[in-house]
């Protein structure tokens, strides 16, 4: 028997990518994705199905905020959606890895609309002090929004009755009216009707959360490749804000 010697990632990668330049209108596009963006991820992955139906997509979940890339640089992805800490300058997050702002996704304080706020003409976070809080925990991302908005006004942040990463479980929880959820203003937008949310006037920060496509700067990107990016380049501009690069 004649041992057969593993394929790398990077030779399994570049044999992926000859095979998708043969068939420029199929080929599969590896991801890598938060949960936070995940409703975004859908939109654009069923807008490329409907007119690009050979087209193949593998999706896995990767840490946020984004800060380091090990699925680009290992070839286990093609591209990676990420939530940034800041905007990139010069169109790059790392002198290897290129970034394009696709949207300013700001946290938004969100309600069921059973929610006994749901008929409040004016409130503010000293109003909700003593509500049942749903959110990332008060170090990351969100929640760190969350306890500086509640800081600025003199008031002590929270402590959020169930700390959790999971959309969905924010949103679920949410929308049965008993709890006020911290939400990406996209993954509200995309699931208000299903879940019966709805957003309150209280800005948490000034800060932008930029969502970004990143790609490894030295691997050509194949056409199905490039169809995403387009795709997810467009979609967001009926949906939010894109804010200026550095």
């Amino acid at each position: 028997m004649i041992a057969r010697t593993p394929v790398s990632p990077v030779n399994a990668a570049r044999l992926r990518d000859i095979e998708s330049l043969a068939d420029p209108e199929g080929g599969e596009v590896q991801i890598g994705c938060p949960e936070s963006i995940a409703a975004f991820l859908a939109l654009v992955i069923e807008r490329l199905a409907t007119h690009s139906p050979h087209m193949r997509f593998s999706v896995q979940q990767v840490h946020w905020p984004a800060t380091d890339f090990p699925e680009l640089r290992e070839r286990k992805a093609d591209i990676v959606l990420g939530r940034l800490v800041t905007l990139p300058a010069h169109g790059q997050v790392t002198n290897d890895i290129a970034a394009e702002v696709l949207f300013d996704d700001p946290f938004s304080v969100v309600i069921g609309k059973s929610s006994r706020w749901a008929q409040v003409e004016e409130i503010g976070l000293a109003d909700l002090v003593d509500a049942s809080w749903v959110c990332t925990p008060l170090d990351v991302l969100a929640g760190r929004f969350l306890a500086e908005a509640f800081e600025r006004e003199g008031l002590k942040p929270p402590t959020p009755k169930v700390a959790t990463s999971s959309i969905h479980l924010r949103n679920h929880l949410a929308g049965t009216g008993q709890h006020v959820a911290v939400l990406p203003r996209s993954a509200l937008k995309l699931n208000a009707e299903r879940f019966g949310l709805r957003e309150l006037p209280l800005k948490l920060t000034d800060k932008p959360s930029p969502v970004a496509v990143m790609t490894l700067k030295d691997r050509t990107l194949t056409p199905a490749v490039e169809a995403f990016v387009t795709c997810a380049t467009v979609l967001p501009a009926r949906m939010v804000t894109v804010p200026a690069e550095l």
